[in-house]
């Protein structure tokens, strides 16, 4: 019987080191690309408050906590406020800049009905934090000053958001009238086939 022989072919592999260049990673934030940071900050929006809010609520449940059982360590209490204090702080930060190098990005996030209820969240952060201060006293001048700071906020963007609502239902219901009557504009403008029958006889 005579053998079959299969032919071989070369495969050349070429590797272009220019390509792996170009995907290297930078460990920091110094050596990063200008562009890479300017993605993050267009990715950022006001959901990741949420963070912050999760951890200014549990600071407080923590000083609750400590302030009813004596046995627990306070410790743990003050490294979760300052924790949430640190990343609150550079939430702010980034959001900040997010509002200078991307305010159209910011205001469709403002125009949005859901996206608005997170830019909520900072501030009343911020007043959680301010509720489970350690070294501030309720009754104090400056907490009493910090608590409308932060209240005045939420109430102008209440009023607001309420104001974008009540004007997306008027036109709402302001296209709802007038579809139907373009409708019947249309059925007008449409002439009757049995007239044009008539006028060709």
């Amino acid at each position: 019987m005579e053998s079959l022989g299969v032919p071989c072919q070369e495969i050349q592999i070429k590797i272009e080191y220019a390509i792996l260049r170009r995907k290297k990673r930078y460990a920091n934030l110094v050596d990063a690309e200008p562009i890479a940071l300017m993605s993050i900050l267009s990715s950022f929006h006001a959901g990741y408050f949420r963070i912050s809010l999760s951890l200014c609520s549990q600071a407080l449940l923590w000083k609750i906590m400590v302030h009813l059982h004596n046995h627990l360590p306070s410790m743990a209490f003050y490294l979760m406020w300052y924790i949430a204090l640190a990343i609150q702080v550079s939430l702010c930060f980034l959001y900040a800049f997010k509002c200078i190098f991307y305010f159209d990005l910011v205001k469709e996030e403002f125009s949005h009905y859901i996206g608005v209820n997170y830019l909520y969240a900072p501030f009343i952060s911020c007043l959680l934090l301010l509720q489970s201060a350690p070294l501030m006293e309720p009754h104090s001048v400056l907490y009493k000053t910090l608590f409308w700071v932060f209240v005045l906020p939420v109430l102008t963007l209440d009023t607001d958001a309420s104001t974008v609502a009540r004007e997306e239902e008027v036109q709402e219901e302001e296209e709802a009238i007038i579809e139907p009557n373009q409708r019947t504009s249309n059925r007008r403008k449409i002439p009757n086939r049995n007239v044009i029958r008539v006028m060709a006889s």
